[in-house]
């Protein structure tokens, strides 16, 4: 918690140095440079708002769903509220921009439409909290759970949509479509098979192309991936089949550039008999066993940043 406060006093600090006054626009500010006749203020302040530019370059360059435009006026909108003499408002403003930013992002990227009300009213009631780690502790777990479900619910939602009327069998809450029978041992809970994963888009785009060249040892009912292990008992080895997932559920949360939450991606999974020591990767060294037996394979994309 003190590292979170720590963070948001940085922030703050860096925005106060370049601003204050009035809500104002990119036109109300002056083209300070830096040259002799510049005061020691506006040096800093230049220097750091020039930085800031840079960030939001590398920002937009890597994020092609940020709108330049909408990103600059509320960078602007920001400078404008900010209060110089006042520290105190200047945090609370600081903390209300972040919790903007977390509705926001709520809303575009799950469709969970979000309450400021209610986030208000939740702000008023932690403020005549007791100040101890554990209830603290307790809130982030329920927080998160609570966001976790929001955000398996709205993908139940996508997923029924794009599978109406297609040929996939649902088993629990995983759609699936079973292309080839497999004819080799029957794969059950408990059981230890091989698998090897590619992610594609509804178009046939591969996501990672070459991630499931190479097979991953799974111990059913505990791999890093509940949707596979729903299917995964249906099957004998040999088989390949596809399951539906969306850019949130397959990479929980942590959706990597280019890979939007909501949208449909189809996890192809091909089932081969399990080897203590798969095939090594192209130059590269042979896998020991205790490699072989990681609990979440690399290539297993619901366990990779990407």
């Amino acid at each position: 918690m003190k590292l979170k406060q720590l963070g948001i006093y940085a922030a703050c600090a860096l925005v106060l140095t370049a601003c204050g006054g009035e809500k104002k626009s990119a036109d109300d500010f002056k083209d300070v440079k830096l040259s002799k006749e510049s005061s020691v203020a506006d040096s800093v302040s230049y220097l750091m708002g020039n930085l800031m530019g840079i960030q939001t370059q590398q920002i937009l360059k890597n994020d092609s769903t940020i709108d330049e435009k909408s990103f600059n006026e509320g960078y602007y909108a920001a400078l404008g509220l900010v209060k110089l003499d006042n520290m105190s408002y200047n945090q609370g403003l600081m903390m209300g921009l972040q919790a903007a930013g977390q509705l926001a992002d709520m809303k575009a990227n799950y469709d969970i439409q979000t309450s400021i009300d209610a986030l208000a009213s939740g702000y008023a009631a932690g403020v005549k909290e007791k100040t101890d780690e554990s209830t603290m502790m307790k809130l982030q777990t329920q927080a998160s759970a609570a966001t976790d479900h929001a955000m398996s619910i709205a993908s139940a939602k996508v997923l029924d949509k794009y599978a109406k009327g297609k040929n996939y069998k649902k088993q629990g809450n995983t759609y699936y479509n079973i292309k080839k029978a497999g004819d080799g041992t029957q794969v059950s809970k408990g059981s230890q098979t091989g698998v090897k994963l590619r992610l594609f888009d509804t178009k046939g785009k591969e996501i990672m192309p070459g991630s499931g060249d190479q097979a991953s040892p799974v111990t059913v009912g505990q791999s890093p991936m509940p949707m596979l292990d729903a299917v995964l008992p249906l099957v004998k080895e040999g088989a390949s089949f596809e399951i539906l997932t969306t850019g949130a559920e397959v990479f929980q949360g942590r959706t990597p550039q280019g890979v939007k939450p909501m949208d449909v991606y189809v996890i192809s999974v091909e089932v081969v008999p399990y080897t203590a020591e798969p095939a090594p990767m192209p130059g590269a060294g042979a896998a020991t066993g205790t490699q072989a037996g990681a609990a979440a394979p690399a290539q297993v994309p619901a366990n990779t940043d990407m």
